[in-house]
């Protein structure tokens, strides 16, 4: 007789298998008790941590409570209070409902509980080591309900060792909270960590009053509010203004009825509405709060319910992207952002073809034609930084390929358009500019010559937990790149020294999307690499953008100085720097060839 080759799993194998799907870190544990605790109709949560979470997980509630029945039944798997039916699993009300977490989260840790139902004089408890759920014992409590996870991965090392470093670990709990308390403003939210409070964010009537304190007030003034409705669609919250995006998708909190999710067609929906206003790779800082009926979204397809999966995906973007772009036409921004439309850019360089100044224009030697209608406009200072000031002696730095083009005019106040040997080309201002700020920036880090520019005030800012554990872990490049930072208290930091190549960029939007990029890298990438994305990220700050006006003199600088560095036609980024179109293709465009 053959021997059976299947068997049935142990429900402890079982229970191991099903916890990899839902925990795998402190913050999963965070997400799923806090979940269970905002389904009870708790109007309080407050998480404690020791070590990080590896070393205690505790969550208390004043939530509805359990009784001792309830609370033997809540550690068995597929037990929840949430579904009554298979119908039920198609229009869910509820943040959990599959019935797998408590028996989940207990198989990796050693495990408790304690619950008083309202009304009831007296609570219960009982506990799970290794498996093993212990008789349901009386207890005295407050109404509502506690957690205990301890030792959490105790009996599976191998998870245990892929846990991070302990600020990146309790960055993440900390970002788990602030989602939470973002969809659920009525609610107050607390968060200790070894005995200290990280955080306190009391219940509030308004959602900008907590959009306020989870986000930092300091982004307040550019933040729009967003309430649109459509049939049974509804989408409210806040929209930040284009200057105040991020490099991250972290930046768009997204929530459906509730639940905190991420989804990249919706995300998709938002950065698009934008359009032009956004830069590539940039996302808008935004709180979003969509409302559908429950039957028109299933939420049943991820195991930690962070995707869905809708019955008209469409319908839901078209109704994301409208109404986005209506509240964008609303907003107080919307038009100092834009960039000119192409009729009023026509018009600007005819009229500076007319008022062309007399000492720049006429024959070259080679037979070229130039002139210059550009003159340093409002923001004249930052497009100085690394060329020549428009009132000095030009120096030429080098020779080569772009020191031999004859700058003829600036397109758009973002393309200098110049006469080559060859043809025409046509440099981007800003990907020019970013290449040699960077190659600058890295050649000192490299020396160890980078300087630090002290600043006239302190000037501080306010971090969020992903940005706090990235500035913990990046410290020692950040001084070494000329930054000079101090704690505040609590999650405020003052910058008193920046690196020079800063002094007309807005150093706190440099910091903190130097700070957001490196807490996206994670523990790994190389060292060196993680540096010089960085050392972009100073080099796109303190250069000139896209519509800033340069004169006819920081044209030419900036095309001379690009012949002084190692140049690869590229920024940083991977944009190309210039493109170019020879005599014999405008032959061929123009039917002159024979």
């Amino acid at each position: 007789m053959l021997e059976t080759k299947i068997k049935i799993l142990p429900d402890a194998v079982i229970n191991r298998i099903a916890a990899g799907e839902v925990v795998e870190r402190p913050a999963s544990v965070v997400k799923e008790l806090v979940e269970n605790s905002l389904d009870a109709g708790a109007s309080s949560i407050t998480v404690e941590l020791e070590d990080s979470g590896r070393t205690l997980i505790r969550i208390s509630d004043d939530g509805c409570g359990m009784s001792p029945d309830d609370l033997r039944l809540s550690v068995e798997r597929h037990a929840t209070s949430k579904l009554n039916s298979g119908s039920d699993l198609f229009a869910i009300g509820t943040l959990g409902f599959r019935g797998e977490a408590l028996p989940s989260i207990a198989s990796v840790s050693h495990f408790t509980i304690r619950s008083r139902a309202r009304g009831q004089d007296f609570g219960a408890q009982i506990t799970v080591e290794g498996g093993k759920i212990s008789e349901v014992q009386d207890a005295g409590c407050p109404p509502g309900t506690e957690i205990e996870v301890r030792g959490l991965f105790y009996n599976t090392p191998a998870r245990r060792k892929f846990m991070k470093s302990d600020s990146t670990e309790r960055a993440h709990v900390t970002e788990t909270m602030q989602r939470f308390a973002l969809a659920n403003m009525r609610v107050r939210f607390q968060l200790k960590h070894d005995g200290r409070l990280v955080l306190n964010l009391p219940a509030v009537e308004e959602l900008h009053e907590r959009v306020a304190a989870v986000l930092g007030r300091e982004l307040y003034p550019h933040l729009f509010p967003v309430n649109k409705s459509f049939g049974q669609f509804r989408l409210s919250g806040m929209l930040s203004s284009p200057e105040k995006s991020r490099p991250s998708q972290n930046a768009l909190h997204l929530f459906l009825n509730g639940r905190p999710i991420n989804d990249r067609s919706l995300k998709h929906a938002v950065t698009s509405a934008y359009g032009s206003m956004l830069q590539p790779g940039r996302y808008p800082v935004s709180v979003l709060l969509l409302e559908i009926p429950l039957d028109a979204v299933d939420v049943n397809v991820h195991p930690q319910k962070t995707e869905v999966r809708f019955s008209d995906p469409r319908g839901i973007y078209s109704f994301m992207h409208e109404a986005v772009r209506e509240t964008l036409g609303a907003s107080p921004w919307l038009g100092g952002t834009m960039p000119p439309a192409r009729t009023q850019m026509q018009e600007r360089v005819a009229s500076a073809i007319r008022h062309y100044s007399a000492a720049h224009a006429g024959h070259t030697s080679d037979g070229g034609f130039r002139f210059s209608y550009g003159k340093a406009g409002s923001n004249g200072e930052k497009a100085e930084a690394g060329t020549a000031r428009a009132d000095e002696q030009l120096t030429p730095l080098s020779s080569g390929f772009f020191s031999s083009l004859i700058p003829l005019a600036q397109l758009d106040n973002t393309y200098i358009l110049c006469q080559s040997r060859a043809g025409l080309v046509l440099v981007d201002q800003h990907a020019a500019h970013e290449r040699i700020n960077f190659e600058r920036l890295k050649a000192a880090y490299a020396s160890g010559e980078s300087s630090a520019q002290t600043m006239l005030f302190p000037l501080r800012m306010d971090l969020n937990p992903a940005q706090e554990a990235a500035l913990e872990e990046f410290f020692p490049q950040l001084e070494r790149m000329g930054f000079l930072i101090d704690p505040f208290g609590g999650n405020s930091y003052a910058v008193k020294a920046a690196p020079p190549i800063l002094a007309d960029a807005d150093v706190g939007a440099a910091l903190k999307d130097l700070l957001d990029e490196a807490a996206s890298f994670g523990g790994s990438r190389a060292v060196q690499e993680r540096i010089e994305h960085a050392l972009s990220t100073l080099a796109c700050h303190a250069s000139v953008r896209a519509h800033d006006r340069l004169s006819f003199e920081q044209m030419e600088s900036l095309l001379h100085r690009l012949d002084g560095i190692d140049f690869s036609g590229n920024c940083p980024h991977g944009r190309p720097v210039y493109f170019e179109m020879t005599y014999e293709e405008l032959e061929r465009r123009f039917g002159r060839t024979t």
